[in-house]
């Protein structure tokens, strides 16, 4: 399925394949990835908002959510191969292969990390806040 056009998320033309079983919308400049399976393949950007999601494989079984510059990222098993980072970098989850069973939260640029099992072969930081988890595997 090619997707390009993200109605008012001013998503980039060169997603050349995203299969979105769920659905995609932005409110007010920021842009929401949700549905129970949804793979992408290209990126998925918005211009003017804070969130951005991208990668070359990516499987979201939970929410993807920006909300206020804060980026919240939690389901029940999401797993990340690609980067989720926002723009004003408050925060930022990134690494080859990383699970989460749990939340993964930044407010008010402190990062939360909590849940019943979240494993980390990756890195969590956020820039301006207080926490830092990093490292092959961190529980």
């Amino acid at each position: 399925m090619s997707y390009s056009v993200v109605n008012g998320c001013k998503s980039r033309r060169y997603l050349e394949e995203i299969e979105l079983p769920g659905k995609v919308q932005s409110i007010r400049g920021k842009c929401r990835v949700y549905g129970e399976s949804a793979e992408y393949t290209g990126k998925v950007q918005n211009m003017r908002g804070k969130c951005r999601v991208y990668g070359e494989s990516a499987d979201y079984t939970g929410k993807v959510q920006n909300i206020r510059g804060k980026c919240r990222v939690y389901g029940e098993s999401a797993e990340y191969t690609g980067k989720v980072q926002t723009i004003r970098e408050k925060c930022r989850i990134y690494g080859e292969s990383v699970e989460y069973t749990g939340k993964v939260q930044n407010i008010r640029g402190k990062c939360r990390i909590y849940g019943k099992s979240a494993e980390y072969t990756g890195k969590v930081q956020s820039i301006r806040g207080k926490c830092r988890l990093y490292g092959k595997s961190a529980e």
